[in-house]
C-alpha cells in the first residue's frame, strides 16, 4: 500500500490494516495484478496513476499538472479507471 498525502509518500508494507486518521487514503489493488503508484489529492480535480494497463479508457492529452511545491508533471493520457469500494467505509453526517 502506498499513500500519498501532500505529495509526501508513506508506505506501510507490514500492515494491511485501515488507518483511522484524517487526511489519509487507503488504496488496495489486491484484486488487480498491478504495481501502480497513485497520487491522490482531495483538493484536486484529477488524480494520477502510472499504470496504463488498469485504464478502461485512455485518450491522449497535453495537459500540464501543477504539483504542491511548484513541481509539474506532463501526463500522456487522461481516462477512466474502474474502482470498487467493498468494505470499511465510514459515513460522517453533515
Amino acid at each position: 500500500m502506498t499513500v500519498e498525502r501532500s505529495f509526501l509518500i508513506f508506505e506501510d508494507e507490514i500492515s494491511n490494516e485501515l488507518v483511522e486518521t484524517t487526511e489519509t487514503c487507503r488504496v488496495s489493488l489486491d484484486k488487480i495484478n498491478s504495481h501502480a503508484t497513485w497520487l491522490f489529492d482531495t483538493g484536486s480535480s484529477v488524480h494520477i496513476c502510472n499504470d496504463r494497463s488498469i485504464f478502461s479508457e485512455l485518450r491522449p492529452t497535453t495537459r500540464t499538472v501543477l504539483l504542491t511545491g511548484g513541481g509539474k508533471v506532463f501526463p500522456s493520457g487522461r481516462g477512466t479507471v474502474k474502482v470498487t469500494i467493498q468494505d470499511h467505509l465510514m459515513h460522517t453526517p453533515t
